[in-house]
């Protein structure tokens, strides 16, 4: 005698499958009124504890490269690819039909996963651009991740639903809080189990089951969520929920049945990067990260060379005054004049620093200097950069 054991289907939530906090759960019914089975009813503290695990998991997922995120997403594929009688079977008993229009909704669910999969490594080149400007530098804008995204699948079809709301989200680096259908909810489980055995990063993806009209409300308000997707809600409640997401300025869409980049670059921002072009030898930075920070290495000559040619006779006056003040030193006189002037520039402001009492002549030929730098375009407002000349106490600039 076989004992059929029924499945019991649970919330995803931080990569582990619990019950509801709750402990509540609700019968689903075929069209004929047959049980199916009893999925796991959703309460607002588990939508809490979904947003959680997402934004905790956003910064690993982000930081990933975009062809590693492909070829994770593309493994989720191939491993619903060998559940699919399973697939098969679940959106026969839920939506009442065939075995072969079954099968055709799986089919097309594996594609659309697979065809976001391979946007993942190049969504770059048609949301990221190099901008033509007038100055010394380049300007580029860059797609990045928007962050945690609420995703309401769409309630006609059980898995493609689900496929079409997640897969371009998790394709931009975006983590996301999914509700799955309230009538149609197994075929999204079951996508869950698919994602726990793939190399998809723990609270990456959160799906929970239960009443929509009781949870969506709570989605849209949540303030750690950054894009709705409310292509499984009706138009009238569409507006509503709109006005609940504008506390911090969600981005809300609702998406036809059909795979298109849009669905991507709608839950990824811009931001724009400007890097300078180095004018010149005696030009100094060095990148960390997207910032410029000043180059430690301060050089040893000075760059008289390249100055306007009416400043260098202010500087032969500088190193004259520099040199009789290293005389009297060496004699035991009072020194009269600077030992060592540092002009620092940074973020369009010129600053003298000196180590004593700075001659009039020097900061006047190095302050010209500068002038006439900013005026030549080598240092720009709204770029951080720094050029740093020296002219140290023990070595006279040539």
């Amino acid at each position: 005698m076989s004992l059929d054991i029924k499945k019991t289907y649970k919330l995803f939530i931080a990569g582990a499958f619990p019950r509801s906090e709750s402990g509540r759960s609700y019968e689903i019914k075929d069209k004929k009124g047959n049980f199916i089975a009893n999925p796991a009813q959703a309460s607002r503290k588990d939508l809490r504890d979904a947003v959680l695990a997402a934004k905790n998991a956003h910064s690993s997922w982000a930081s990933a490269t975009a062809y590693n995120r492909g070829q994770i997403l593309y493994r989720i594929a191939e491993i619903m690819e060998g559940r699919s009688e399973q697939f098969v079977s679940e959106i026969m008993a839920m939506e009442s039909v065939t075995s072969k229009q079954a099968q055709v909704q799986v089919r097309q669910a594996i594609d659309t996963w697979v065809w976001y999969a391979g946007w993942s490594d190049k969504i770059s080149t048609i949301a990221g651009s190099t901008n033509p400007v007038a100055g010394p530098f380049f300007n580029f804008t860059v797609a990045e991740p928007l962050g945690v995204v609420g995703v309401v699948a769409d309630e006609k079809s059980s898995l493609l639903g689900v496929v079409l709301g997640l897969a371009p989200v998790l394709a931009a680096g975006n983590c996301a809080v999914l509700l799955a259908s309230q009538k149609r909810p197994l075929s999204a489980i079951t996508l869950a189990e698919c994602l726990a055995t793939s190399d998809v990063p723990a609270g990456v993806v959160n799906i929970l089951t239960g009443l929509s009209d009781e949870l969506t409300p709570h989605l849209a308000s949540h303030m750690e969520i950054d894009g709705l997707d409310l292509s499984g809600v009706d138009s009238k409640s569409v507006a509503a929920l709109r006005i609940s997401s504008v506390d911090n300025l969600k981005r809300v869409h609702s998406f036809s049945a059909e795979k298109s980049p849009e669905r991507i670059l709608s839950y990824m921002e811009y931001k724009t990067l400007w890097h300078p072009i180095p004018a010149g030898p005696h030009t100094s930075a060095k990148t960390s990260g997207n910032a410029l920070t000043p180059f430690a290495d301060v050089p040893r000559q000075s760059p008289k060379a390249d100055w306007p040619p009416f400043c260098r006779s202010w500087i032969s006056q500088a190193q004259s005054q520099a040199a009789a003040s290293r005389e009297d030193q060496r004699k035991g006189r009072s020194p009269q004049a600077k030992r060592s002037t540092t002009v620092t520039y940074c973020s369009g402001t010129q600053r003298l620093r000196s180590r004593s009492a700075a001659g009039s002549a020097a900061r006047s030929a190095i302050a010209c200097a500068t002038r006439s730098r900013l005026k030549a375009g080598a240092a720009m407002s709204g770029v951080i950069t720094s050029r740093l000349w020296s002219f140290p106490r023990d070595t006279p600039p040539n």
